[in-house]
């Protein structure tokens, strides 16, 4: 009997010990979720008092610098004047003022000199067949007659003249720094900007194969209905698009620069003709893992005749830059004019070369 009534006790102590311990846990989770559920409020209570985080503000904040609304800004600021346009030729004066829509010019180019030279993208003139008798110059509210035009045969470039004074001249950018995924604004209208950005770069034949500029390298964009000035985020000119084709500044300058001083395009030539090779094969046919531009022709009494440089050479690279997919002998010696001295490395038998050169000028040479 005794034993009969100490089970049962034990029982009924274990039983109320664990009716009490459900009871605690849960007021426990209820007293925890309770107090979180405070705290949440009270730090998102102080989230909207401390942070003002009552409405979102319909007032438009101050431009970040380095934005795209600050970049964009910056730009239309610069090519307010500096812009050309290419119309035909019209007989009433009146008409310049109705310069809105694409409709109405043919190109977009920027101003180079004070006194009237004018850099385009040749295609602003390939809708007529005498530019100079059926085109003109439209800068803001004026007309000029264009009295010259000088086009570069290894690039895109023209250069246009009209009589003119007190211009402004754009401001020229760094090419080399823009890379693939840049962002740039292309100048398709009066204060028209259509922001873009490189896609990358490929090699293509030259306009005109010459010694020299077999293959060009060239920025590959999205497509644009208009040849176009591009522009970087601090809305200094860096080269010229017409369709998904882009002229680097680093390609056109030279011709820009030449024309300036002697008013005829020169480019620094080495007087070789080459062929750009991958980087598989040797003038052998043996296996090569370096690339380069293989020599096949010299012109007599050219720099590069006169520096040594042999059929069958492969130049590595010019100055210290490599030639290679990305940078063609045309590419880097477009950095350079004429009289001027580099350092080719160059492959020959096996084995590695440096030789001196003295750049000359194409015009001169071909």
């Amino acid at each position: 009997m005794f034993e009969h009534k100490k089970k049962e006790f034990f029982w009924q102590v274990a039983f109320t010990a664990f009716i009490f311990a459900v009871i605690a846990g849960s007021a426990s989770g209820l007293i925890t979720a309770v107090l979180a559920n405070q705290s949440l409020d009270r730090y998102y209570q102080s989230l909207l008092e401390e942070q003002e985080l009552t409405a979102i503000s319909q007032v438009k904040p101050q431009v970040v610098p380095g934005t795209f609304e600050e970049s964009a800004s910056t730009v239309r600021e610069h090519v307010k004047k500096i812009a050309a346009f290419v119309h035909a030729k019209t007989v009433d004066a009146s008409t310049v003022s109705g310069l809105k829509s694409m409709g109405d010019y043919s190109g977009v180019c920027v101003i180079v000199t004070t006194d009237g030279w004018i850099a385009c993208h040749s295609d602003a003139f390939s809708d007529y067949y005498n530019p100079l008798t059926q085109a003109e110059i439209w800068i803001e509210e004026s007309r000029y007659p264009i009295t010259e035009i000088v086009y570069d045969n290894r690039t895109s470039l023209a250069m246009a003249k009209v009589t003119a004074e007190n211009l402004t001249p754009v401001a020229f950018g760094e090419a080399k720094n823009v890379h693939a995924g840049s962002m740039l604004f292309a100048l398709t209208g009066p204060q028209v900007l259509v922001p873009t950005n490189l896609a990358g770069t490929q090699m293509t034949q030259a306009k005109v194969t010459l010694p020299d500029s077999q293959f060009v390298s060239g920025w590959v964009l999205p497509s644009l209905n208009q040849n176009a000035p591009l522009f970087n985020s601090s809305g200094d000119m860096v080269g010229f698009a017409s369709g998904t084709e882009g002229l680097s500044l680093t390609q056109a300058y030279p011709g820009i620069e030449s024309v300036l001083s002697s008013g005829k395009v020169s480019h620094a030539s080495l007087g070789a003709t080459v062929v750009h090779i991958p980087g598989m094969l040797n003038a052998d046919a043996s296996f090569f893992e370096k690339t380069g531009a293989l020599v096949t022709a010299i012109v007599a009494g050219s720099p590069a005749s006169l520096a040594g440089l042999q059929v069958n050479d492969i130049v590595l690279s010019i100055g210290g830059t490599t030639v290679d997919e990305i940078a063609s002998m045309a590419d880097i010696l477009a950095g350079y004019k004429s009289g001027d001295t580099a350092t080719l490395e160059v492959w020959r038998e096996g084995a590695s070369q440096k030789i001196d050169v003295v750049f000359g000028s194409d015009a001169e040479l071909f």
